[in-house]
């Protein structure tokens, strides 16, 4: 991965011009938009997205859980829900267990319950 100052050479060597004579009219705008792009691209995860690998380290879930996740991917939403319904009795206020019960019930169509687990 190239750092920032990397970057910022690499920017600079590109939009040089070799006769100093020349406007820097168009050099201007064209060295900051070239920025602008070479920093967008710095492996940045959206908000609230967690890779696999992440996923497991970073939370004490059961292993029904990950079973649920699992049977949720596979698009087996209503043994998803039999699973986490009840991981939902003994965690109540697991987020990550109510979300996948609210996906899992908007995706079966039952709407009400799937709006309830969101809330």
């Amino acid at each position: 991965m190239l750092t920032s100052v990397t970057k910022i050479q690499i920017a600079s060597k590109m939009l040089s011009y070799p006769n100093k004579k020349r406007s820097s009219f168009i050099l201007n705008p064209l060295f900051f938009a070239f920025i602008i792009f070479m920093f967008s691209f710095n492996g940045a995860i959206a908000a609230g997205s967690v890779s696999s690998n992440e996923d497991k380290t970073n939370t004490t879930h059961s292993k029904e859980y990950y079973k649920a996740v699992k049977l949720i991917k596979a698009n087996k939403f209503k043994d998803a829900i039999i699973i986490l319904e009840s991981l939902v009795t003994a965690n109540p206020k697991d987020a990550d267990i109510l979300n996948y019960l609210g996906f899992s019930f908007r995706k079966t169509g039952d709407l009400v319950k799937s709006s309830n687990y969101y809330e």
